[in-house]
């Protein structure tokens, strides 16, 4: 008897027992229903109806004749077979989860640890070979990497491993990674992670609900991936539909000829950059209207923000950011000054105290990374923030963008 039988048998008994249940296991059945169709079938609704006879779960999807689970694809069967006692569970529960990425597109491995992630009363342990399930280990604060392997006949257990050689164990190479239907060039990782936040409030904030569930059914590293090319390197691509080049340049369309470029606003002060890539890119030329992606972030959580990392300076003694209060919107709106510069002018420091706390020589935010992972965390927490009129108009290209290229 096969692994995935006793997996659908068990799938029939729980669904079986919550349907036949109080109103509120009835109610769990819905939500997984919804988070079905919000996530996987485009927003159709969807109807689980268990065949106690024919020992199989049917799907009704809209207004189709329903079928049985083993007429999906691989990989949505595995998704309902790893997340449905997730949502079913009456109790905190610890879970055990051999390679989840089995029959898992990239997009939809990201997809089933977010799905995990959200779901914090529970724990998760899952052994993995999976390259993509670890880059999510390594952007996230609640995911922890421990490699077990056997030495001389005794296993061994080993955290806080380097990345690289943790890939080369796996025996990753480049083409294990799979190709996205779009890419979006950004400059560096925090563009990438405030643009992510960005874009999933862009569908919360949606007053129509079939565009928010089409939405919610692309996925990132399926539909559409994230590439960084880290400032200057810009130069070294080329993003024109020639492929013929002398070999100076990376022909970027080599890779996915797909792109939408966000460019920072102070790419205008470097030679002839601008010029040259809208040029080649056209209207998938985006240009920042202020000076980087952090100058973006919606005033009160940059305030927060820059409150919370104060907590984790030293040499703030005798130094105070009290003239925080003062300050305006206004300020960070800018195409010339980084908000790092724009903090530092409203710090009092202590007599003779030279050091910056949130300026570095650029202006831009010192500890980037930190300030960000600290500003996504302030937005995951509240719900009474809300996209400014920029951000909102950056999220309609990405998603039109996103759209245009998954047809």
């Amino acid at each position: 008897m096969s692994v995935r039988f006793l997996q659908v048998t068990a799938f029939i008994e729980i669904l079986t027992q919550h349907l036949l249940g109080s109103y509120g296991k009835r109610q769990k059945v819905r939500e997984y229903e919804q988070y079905l169709s919000e996530n996987f079938f485009f927003g159709r609704d969807i109807s689980l109806v268990p065949m106690v006879d024919k020992d199989v779960v049917h799907v009704k999807e809209g207004d189709d004749e329903d079928r049985p689970i083993y007429d999906l694809g691989d990989g949505i069967q595995s998704i309902i077979l790893l997340t449905y006692k997730v949502f079913m569970a009456e109790k905190p529960t610890m879970f055990f989860i051999e390679e989840p990425e089995h029959f898992l597109h990239a997009g939809l491995q990201r997809t089933l640890i977010e799905t995990f992630a959200k779901h914090k009363e529970h724990m998760f342990f899952m052994t993995t070979h999976s390259n993509h399930v670890l880059d999510l280990a390594q952007e996230r604060d609640d995911i922890s990497i421990q490699q077990v392997s056997r030495v001389n006949g005794e296993s061994k257990v080993q955290a806080s491993l380097d990345y690289g050689e943790l890939l080369n164990e796996l025996g990753v190479r480049a083409s294990s990674v799979l190709l996205a239907n779009c890419s979006i060039w950004v400059e560096g990782v925090t563009d990438k992670l405030y643009l992510r936040a960005y874009l999933n409030k862009y569908i919360e904030e949606l007053g129509d609900e079939d565009k928010k569930s089409k939405l919610k059914s692309y996925h990132e590293n399926l539909h559409f991936v994230f590439t960084e090319y880290q400032g200057s390197n810009i130069t070294h691509w080329d993003f024109s539909n020639d492929l013929e080049n002398d070999g100076s340049e990376t022909p970027a369309k080599r890779l996915n000829r797909n792109i939408l470029l966000i460019a920072d606003a102070d790419i205008e002060g470097k030679g002839e950059r601008v010029e040259s890539l809208r040029k080649a890119l056209g209207e998938a030329f985006y240009l920042l209207e202020y000076k980087e992606i952090e100058n973006f972030i919606p005033f009160d959580i940059l305030i927060d923000t820059a409150k919370a990392r104060w907590e984790t300076f030293k040499q703030r003694t005798d130094s105070n950011i009290d003239r925080f209060e003062n300050m305006k919107e206004e300020l960070f709106k800018s195409n010339k000054y980084g908000i790092g510069e724009v903090l530092e002018r409203y710090v009092d420091k202590a007599d003779g105290l030279e050091r910056k706390f949130y300026s570095d020589k650029s202006g831009t935010i010192k500890d980037k990374v930190k300030f960000c992972h600290t500003a996504i965390s302030l937005m995951n927490k509240s719900d009474d923030w809300k996209l400014t009129p920029e951000l909102t108009s950056l999220c309609e290209t990405v998603w039109d963008f996103i759209e245009s290229h998954n047809q």
